[in-house]
């Protein structure tokens, strides 16, 4: 029970870290466009 609440937790924060990358790119990329 307590491991897959931890796995859970886990896969949670690596969701959010890879939508903050992807966001990360699109906010350069478009900088880049605009300048």
């Amino acid at each position: 029970m307590i491991f897959d609440n931890f796995m859970k937790i886990v896969l949670a924060i690596g969701v959010d870290i890879h939508r903050f990358k992807i966001n990360l790119r699109l906010a350069i990329s478009r900088r880049i466009k605009i300048n």
